[in-house]
């Protein structure tokens, strides 16, 4: 992130996170993560419920390579997940995500971040249907 916010500048880039900064924990990586992004000019932002998102303020950017295999290559699609909310698990169907080929890492664009946290933490959203969902211990 660092190396494309220097190759792009920082101000193109802004990253949204599910952390709590006051229990300096997070559930990927640690708060240093945090503070090196932010170090390096990149807004971050905590963001429930999200668990990792590349955002693009304008869209002519794109992702130089994944975080996550190096890929380069990417594909738009709708995806689906389920997200945490309190002690609620919500199934989100046909979100607009961009998908790297090699892995399938997902990632949102700032508008679809931001509606996500809205419909998922302020207040109920509507549910189309329920759905059983397995759960298992790691």
């Amino acid at each position: 992130m660092a190396e494309a916010a220097a190759r792009l500048g920082a101000e193109m880039l802004t990253v949204c996170l599910d952390f709590d900064e006051r229990a300096m924990r997070m559930g990927y990586g640690d708060i240093g993560a945090v503070k090196l992004l932010r170090d390096t000019g990149i807004s971050v932002r905590s963001t429930r419920s999200v668990r990792t998102a590349l955002v693009r303020r304008k869209e002519k950017v794109s992702m130089l390579k994944c975080e996550i295999c190096g890929g380069r290559e990417f594909r738009q699609e709708k995806v689906d997940d389920v997200f945490r909310v309190g002690s609620r698990h919500v199934l989100v169907e046909h979100i607009p995500a961009t998908v790297c080929v090699q892995c399938g890492e997902r990632s949102f664009d700032a508008a679809t971040a931001e509606s996500l946290r809205k419909k998922l933490n302020e207040g109920e959203p509507r549910s189309a249907r329920k759905v059983e969902l397995e759960v298992f211990a790691y």
